[in-house]
């Protein structure tokens, strides 16, 4: 069953004991931000998207809903290589308008201020050589997904957050109420800190990472280094740590 908006505002009045000052939805929102960004969720790891370039544009607009690129790809040829680098280097190849002379395109993510009445940063991806030709699925990305807003303060609204990860997320909301509403018992970085070293919240880690048991044959390794045959060796989200 889903974890409405609804139930979250009674956890709130319930462990306040009556109406916090910020509101609801402030709290809850709030609470839906820190949760998302404080672990690499596997739940918000998003279908390929396809990112088109623009003729004379030197940067890729990105997913609406983008959080942390996970790996792109040119979607079509063989030969062309897309590689990820620093800003700076961007800016060095763009000065001395390097020429590499083989199917090889820089990317780097930057933020662009939002327009208008304001708002937060968008996310774009840099790109070297700039593109010379309109292609709107020039790249295949994945990507880690960002908090999904809750759509307005009604009680018909849901939070977008898998049933095994709804216990962390309601001590974390029920947290957030109390720092913000009763910072002399206890601030809130003090309380997160707690649940994060707490059974509920590892519980929530052990079941999002174990959605896929193993990645696989490890590629790469030291010990394939002149080593002929199939590997034997597989990979597990317990062993390969988080960055």
């Amino acid at each position: 069953m889903a974890l409405s908006a609804k139930t979250c505002y009674e956890h709130i009045r319930s462990t306040l004991g009556r109406d916090p000052g910020l509101g609801n939805f402030h709290i809850l929102q709030m609470t839906g931000v820190w949760f998302t960004s404080a672990h690499d969720w596997k739940y918000l790891e998003r279908p390929s998207a396809l990112v088109g370039f623009v003729n004379g544009q030197s940067y890729a607009s990105l997913p609406a809903d983008f959080s942390e690129l996970i790996a792109a790809s040119f979607t079509q040829g063989l030969t062309n290589r897309f590689l990820l680098t620093t800003l700076g280097t961007i800016a060095q190849y763009r000065t001395g308008q390097m020429n590499f002379g083989l199917a090889v395109t820089y990317g780097a993510i930057s933020f662009q201020a939002a327009t208008g009445a304001g708002g937060a940063p968008l996310p774009v991806l840099e790109l070297y050589p700039t593109p010379s030709a309109t292609n709107a699925s020039a790249l295949t990305v994945f990507y880690r997904a960002d908090w999904t807003p809750i759509t307005d303060g009604s009680d018909s609204s849901f939070v977008n957050i898998p049933q095994y990860a709804e216990p962390a997320f309601i001590e974390c909301l029920r947290a957030f109420a109390r720092g913000y509403q009763e910072e002399d018992s206890g601030i809130l970085s003090q309380r997160l800190a707690a649940i994060q070293a707490g059974p509920v919240w590892d519980a929530a880690v052990d079941s999002d990472g174990m959605t896929q048991p193993n990645f696989g044959k490890m590629r790469g390794g030291a010990t394939q280094i002149g080593i002929g045959g199939p590997q034997t060796v597989w990979a597990s989200p317990y062993s390969i740590a988080s960055p």
